[in-house]
């Protein structure tokens, strides 16, 4: 992994990831430096009745995290159609789905939504949190995990160099679409 330089191909995310997808285990040390399971604490106690949603799932990388919680559902949902067919979880319900778009979900449906990794690739934060928030029953959580990358990542794959798009979101920006949504962010 490298990053940013000039002259380097920019991929749209989903042809990206795609692309990555073989080789994607190889970052979750990287990116579980990160956030070591942390986002644990903020789940609520018992998600036994809870029906969950991963908006950007990847190869489930987070879903390991949850060995021994037990609850209703879990619907891991991706942009990366060859990344999530990855994700190791039974009876996972797997979506591919663009954050850019309406989201394929009933409303009120999910108590629980996580992001991780994710903003950095939606435009759109706005209609993403209207989104969530309209998939998400009355009192339900969104948590997200988001870092701030001052350079894009040069992703090296059979003597190719890419790198995936990318946005730079602020957390101040972040809370205020989150509060603008309806979201009380915390």
């Amino acid at each position: 992994m490298a990053y940013d330089k000039k002259h380097i191909a920019s991929l749209e995310v989903a042809d990206g990831y795609n692309k990555l997808a073989k080789q994607y285990k190889e970052h979750h040390k990287h990116l579980d430096s990160f956030e070591k399971g942390v986002f644990l604490r903020f789940l609520p106690r018992d998600l036994s009745k809870k029906n969950v949603v991963d908006l950007w799932a990847w190869d489930g990388r987070l879903y390991r995290f949850f060995d021994g919680i037990k609850m209703w559902s879990y619907t891991a949902c991706d942009i990366a159609s060859d990344l999530l067919a990855q994700h190791p979880g039974k009876d996972v319900k797997k979506v591919v789905c663009d954050m850019e778009g309406a989201l394929p979900f009933d409303d009120g449906y999910f108590a629980v939504a996580l992001s991780f990794f994710v903003l950095e690739h939606v435009d759109n934060l706005q209609w993403l949190s209207q989104e969530v928030h309209r998939i998400l029953e009355k009192d339900g959580e969104y948590i997200i995990g988001h870092f701030i990358q001052r350079r894009q990542i040069i992703h090296k794959l059979d003597g190719e160099s890419f790198k995936i798009n990318h946005i730079q979101h602020s957390p101040e920006e972040i809370r205020t679409i989150a509060t603008e949504a309806g979201f009380t962010v915390y």
